[in-house]
Protein backbone atom coordinates (compact mmCIF):
# COMPACT_ATOMS: atom_id res chain seq x y z
CA UNK A 1 0.00 0.00 0.00
CA UNK A 2 2.55 2.36 0.70
CA UNK A 3 4.48 2.67 -2.31
CA UNK A 4 1.33 3.00 -4.89
CA UNK A 5 0.99 6.12 -2.37
CA UNK A 6 3.72 7.24 -2.45
CA UNK A 7 2.79 7.09 -6.88
CA UNK A 8 -0.37 8.43 -5.72
CA UNK A 9 1.20 11.52 -3.64
CA UNK A 10 3.47 12.32 -6.53
CA UNK A 11 0.74 12.16 -8.48
CA UNK A 12 -1.38 14.61 -6.73
CA UNK A 13 1.85 17.19 -6.19
CA UNK A 14 1.83 16.82 -10.22
CA UNK A 15 -1.09 17.37 -11.44
CA UNK A 16 -2.16 20.53 -13.70
CA UNK A 17 -5.72 20.69 -13.83
CA UNK A 18 -8.82 20.71 -11.40
CA UNK A 19 -9.78 17.34 -13.48
CA UNK A 20 -6.61 15.17 -12.84
CA UNK A 21 -6.28 15.86 -9.38
CA UNK A 22 -9.28 15.02 -8.50
CA UNK A 23 -8.80 11.16 -10.07
CA UNK A 24 -5.45 10.96 -8.47
CA UNK A 25 -6.86 11.68 -5.16
CA UNK A 26 -9.56 9.41 -5.38
CA UNK A 27 -6.96 6.78 -6.42
CA UNK A 28 -5.43 7.68 -3.31
CA UNK A 29 -8.78 7.50 -1.27
CA UNK A 30 -9.48 3.94 -2.25
CA UNK A 31 -5.96 3.05 -2.12
CA UNK A 32 -6.27 3.73 1.67
CA UNK A 33 -9.47 1.85 2.16
CA UNK A 34 -11.55 5.02 2.23
CA UNK A 35 -14.95 5.51 0.34
CA UNK A 36 -15.26 9.29 -0.51
CA UNK A 37 -13.27 12.65 -0.07
CA UNK A 38 -13.66 16.26 0.15
CA UNK A 39 -11.03 19.07 -0.50
CA UNK A 40 -13.19 22.28 0.27
CA UNK A 41 -13.42 25.81 1.90
CA UNK A 42 -15.56 26.35 4.85
CA UNK A 43 -17.69 28.35 2.96
CA UNK A 44 -21.15 28.44 1.29
CA UNK A 45 -19.58 28.52 -2.28
CA UNK A 46 -23.00 28.02 -4.22
CA UNK A 47 -24.73 30.81 -2.27
CA UNK A 48 -22.06 33.67 -2.13
CA UNK A 49 -20.74 32.59 -5.68
CA UNK A 50 -17.27 32.92 -4.66
CA UNK A 51 -14.16 31.20 -5.71
CA UNK A 52 -13.26 28.26 -3.14
CA UNK A 53 -11.86 25.14 -3.30
CA UNK A 54 -14.59 22.74 -3.48
CA UNK A 55 -14.06 19.37 -4.79
CA UNK A 56 -15.29 15.80 -3.46
CA UNK A 57 -16.58 13.05 -4.63
CA UNK A 58 -19.29 12.81 -2.08
CA UNK A 59 -22.76 11.18 -3.22
CA UNK A 60 -24.40 13.61 -5.33
CA UNK A 61 -28.07 13.54 -3.40
CA UNK A 62 -26.30 14.35 -0.46
CA UNK A 63 -23.89 17.85 -2.22
CA UNK A 64 -27.20 18.93 -3.73
CA UNK A 65 -29.00 18.56 -0.06
CA UNK A 66 -25.84 20.11 1.84
CA UNK A 67 -25.95 23.43 -0.69
CA UNK A 68 -29.70 23.82 -1.26
CA UNK A 69 -30.13 23.76 2.64
CA UNK A 70 -26.76 25.55 3.38
CA UNK A 71 -25.96 23.08 6.18
CA UNK A 72 -22.18 24.63 5.71
CA UNK A 73 -23.31 27.14 8.93
CA UNK A 74 -24.54 24.04 10.85
CA UNK A 75 -21.00 21.79 10.33
CA UNK A 76 -19.83 19.85 13.38
CA UNK A 77 -16.84 18.47 11.39
CA UNK A 78 -15.79 22.21 10.40
CA UNK A 79 -16.48 23.57 13.83
CA UNK A 80 -13.99 21.24 15.34
CA UNK A 81 -11.56 21.84 12.45
CA UNK A 82 -11.42 25.79 13.20
CA UNK A 83 -10.47 24.26 16.72
CA UNK A 84 -7.23 21.98 16.33
CA UNK A 85 -4.61 21.63 13.64
CA UNK A 86 -4.25 17.54 13.78
CA UNK A 87 -6.32 15.06 11.96
CA UNK A 88 -9.45 13.37 13.89
CA UNK A 89 -11.55 10.70 13.64
CA UNK A 90 -15.42 11.39 13.81
CA UNK A 91 -16.41 9.38 16.57
CA UNK A 92 -14.16 11.94 18.82
CA UNK A 93 -16.46 14.86 17.82
CA UNK A 94 -18.62 14.37 21.12
CA UNK A 95 -14.85 14.26 23.25
CA UNK A 96 -13.63 16.86 21.59
CA UNK A 97 -16.66 19.61 21.29
CA UNK A 98 -19.77 19.97 22.61
CA UNK A 99 -22.53 18.74 20.10
CA UNK A 100 -26.10 20.58 20.12
CA UNK A 101 -29.37 18.26 19.15
CA UNK A 102 -29.00 19.66 15.97
CA UNK A 103 -25.30 18.24 15.44
CA UNK A 104 -26.62 14.93 16.30
CA UNK A 105 -29.27 15.39 13.73
CA UNK A 106 -26.95 16.48 11.07
CA UNK A 107 -24.60 13.63 11.61
CA UNK A 108 -27.83 11.35 11.35
CA UNK A 109 -28.67 12.89 8.24
CA UNK A 110 -25.42 12.58 6.64
CA UNK A 111 -25.02 8.96 7.65
CA UNK A 112 -28.31 8.61 5.56
CA UNK A 113 -26.88 9.49 2.72
CA UNK A 114 -23.32 7.60 2.96
CA UNK A 115 -21.17 10.05 5.22
CA UNK A 116 -21.09 8.54 8.57
CA UNK A 117 -17.89 8.00 9.81
CA UNK A 118 -14.59 9.62 8.84
CA UNK A 119 -10.90 11.31 8.92
CA UNK A 120 -10.70 15.14 8.50
CA UNK A 121 -7.46 16.92 8.24
CA UNK A 122 -7.92 20.75 9.04
CA UNK A 123 -5.91 22.97 6.56
CA UNK A 124 -5.57 26.68 8.41
CA UNK A 125 -3.74 29.31 6.00
CA UNK A 126 -4.08 33.17 7.19
CA UNK A 127 -5.29 35.46 5.39
CA UNK A 128 -7.65 32.57 3.82
CA UNK A 129 -11.04 30.96 4.82
CA UNK A 130 -10.29 27.64 6.91
CA UNK A 131 -10.66 24.54 5.31
CA UNK A 132 -10.03 21.01 5.64
CA UNK A 133 -9.72 18.03 3.48
CA UNK A 134 -11.99 14.34 4.75
CA UNK A 135 -11.82 11.09 3.57
CA UNK A 136 -14.76 8.57 4.36
CA UNK A 137 -14.38 5.47 5.97
CA UNK A 138 -16.47 2.66 5.74
CA UNK A 139 -18.86 1.54 8.38
CA UNK A 140 -16.90 -0.41 11.91
CA UNK A 141 -13.80 -0.25 10.31
CA UNK A 142 -10.63 1.00 12.07
CA UNK A 143 -8.76 3.39 10.95
CA UNK A 144 -5.05 2.33 11.80
CA UNK A 145 -2.21 4.68 13.06
CA UNK A 146 -0.65 4.49 9.45
CA UNK A 147 -3.62 5.15 7.27
CA UNK A 148 -3.66 8.40 9.36
CA UNK A 149 -0.12 8.91 8.49
CA UNK A 150 -0.77 8.35 5.02
CA UNK A 151 -4.12 10.07 5.03
CA UNK A 152 -2.60 12.76 6.44
CA UNK A 153 0.13 13.20 3.57
CA UNK A 154 -1.86 12.62 1.01
CA UNK A 155 -4.76 15.44 2.50
CA UNK A 156 -2.16 18.50 2.88
CA UNK A 157 -1.43 17.90 -1.03
CA UNK A 158 -3.90 17.86 -2.41
CA UNK A 159 -5.50 20.75 -0.50
CA UNK A 160 -1.69 22.39 -1.36
CA UNK A 161 -2.51 21.46 -4.91
CA UNK A 162 -6.19 22.64 -5.06
CA UNK A 163 -5.24 25.67 -4.06
CA UNK A 164 -2.05 26.04 -6.43
CA UNK A 165 -4.78 25.43 -9.07
CA UNK A 166 -7.68 27.18 -8.15
CA UNK A 167 -5.06 30.70 -8.11
CA UNK A 168 -5.58 32.60 -11.44
CA UNK A 169 -2.18 32.18 -13.19
CA UNK A 170 0.33 35.06 -12.18
CA UNK A 171 -1.73 35.63 -8.80
CA UNK A 172 0.77 35.08 -6.35
CA UNK A 173 -0.23 32.97 -3.26
CA UNK A 174 0.41 35.03 -0.27
CA UNK A 175 -1.84 36.61 2.45
CA UNK A 176 -2.49 40.57 1.64
CA UNK A 177 -0.30 41.52 5.40
CA UNK A 178 2.77 40.98 3.02
CA UNK A 179 1.57 44.33 0.86
CA UNK A 180 2.21 46.05 4.39
CA UNK A 181 5.35 47.88 5.61
CA UNK A 182 6.67 46.97 8.94
CA UNK A 183 6.05 50.65 10.11
CA UNK A 184 2.49 50.12 8.59
CA UNK A 185 2.21 46.48 11.16
CA UNK A 186 3.40 48.41 14.03
CA UNK A 187 0.78 50.87 13.41
CA UNK A 188 -1.71 48.35 12.64
CA UNK A 189 -0.82 46.95 16.10
CA UNK A 190 -1.25 50.28 17.83
CA UNK A 191 -4.92 50.91 16.37
CA UNK A 192 -5.42 47.26 17.88
CA UNK A 193 -4.42 48.14 21.23
CA UNK A 194 -6.79 51.10 20.85
CA UNK A 195 -4.56 53.92 20.25
CA UNK A 196 -5.48 57.20 18.78
CA UNK A 197 -3.58 59.08 16.30
CA UNK A 198 -1.88 61.31 19.27
CA UNK A 199 -0.99 58.85 21.64
CA UNK A 200 0.50 57.00 18.33
CA UNK A 201 2.67 60.10 17.12
CA UNK A 202 3.71 60.26 21.29
CA UNK A 203 4.87 56.46 20.80
CA UNK A 204 6.68 57.37 17.84
CA UNK A 205 8.27 60.71 18.45
CA UNK A 206 6.18 62.01 15.02
CA UNK A 207 3.76 64.56 14.36
CA UNK A 208 -0.10 63.35 14.16
CA UNK A 209 -0.23 63.49 10.43
CA UNK A 210 2.02 60.66 10.12
CA UNK A 211 0.34 58.08 12.16
CA UNK A 212 -2.79 58.82 10.70
CA UNK A 213 -1.11 58.74 6.79
CA UNK A 214 0.01 54.88 7.75
CA UNK A 215 -3.26 54.50 8.89
CA UNK A 216 -4.99 55.64 5.50
CA UNK A 217 -2.28 53.21 3.91
CA UNK A 218 -3.21 50.89 5.59
CA UNK A 219 -7.01 51.27 4.90
CA UNK A 220 -6.10 51.17 1.10
CA UNK A 221 -4.01 48.58 0.69
CA UNK A 222 -6.53 46.19 2.75
CA UNK A 223 -9.53 47.37 1.26
CA UNK A 224 -11.28 48.57 4.66
CA UNK A 225 -12.33 52.27 5.84
CA UNK A 226 -12.70 51.86 9.26
CA UNK A 227 -10.69 51.05 11.85
CA UNK A 228 -12.58 47.85 13.53
CA UNK A 229 -12.40 46.20 9.93
CA UNK A 230 -8.15 47.12 9.76
CA UNK A 231 -7.55 45.23 12.72
CA UNK A 232 -10.37 42.60 11.65
CA UNK A 233 -8.20 41.65 8.69
CA UNK A 234 -4.94 41.71 10.45
CA UNK A 235 -6.08 39.29 13.20
CA UNK A 236 -7.90 37.14 9.96
CA UNK A 237 -3.84 37.20 7.10
CA UNK A 238 -1.93 36.66 10.52
CA UNK A 239 -0.52 40.47 10.53
CA UNK A 240 -1.75 40.34 14.57
CA UNK A 241 -2.46 37.37 17.11
CA UNK A 242 -5.29 37.69 19.52
CA UNK A 243 -2.07 37.33 22.10
CA UNK A 244 -0.28 40.76 21.17
CA UNK A 245 -3.91 42.55 21.32
CA UNK A 246 -5.04 40.69 25.07
CA UNK A 247 -1.71 38.90 26.27
CA UNK A 248 -3.99 38.81 29.93
CA UNK A 249 -6.43 36.40 28.09
CA UNK A 250 -4.13 34.42 25.58
CA UNK A 251 -1.43 32.21 26.62
CA UNK A 252 0.27 29.41 24.50
CA UNK A 253 -1.84 26.69 26.54
CA UNK A 254 -5.27 26.62 27.93
CA UNK A 255 -5.74 26.23 31.47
Amino acid sequence: MILALVDSLRAIHAARSLELLAGNVAIATTQMGFTHYAITHHVDGPARRMRAIRLNNYPPAWVEHYDRHHLYTLDPVHRLSHLINEGFVWSELAERIDLSHADHAFMTLAAHYGIADGFTIPVTIHGETGGSVTFINPPRREITDLTKIMAHAIGEAAFAAARRLCTPRGQRMRPPSARLTQREREVTHLVALGKTNREMAMLMGTSEETPAKHVNNCFEKLEVNKRTLLVSRALFDGTLTLAQILPQFYSPFRE
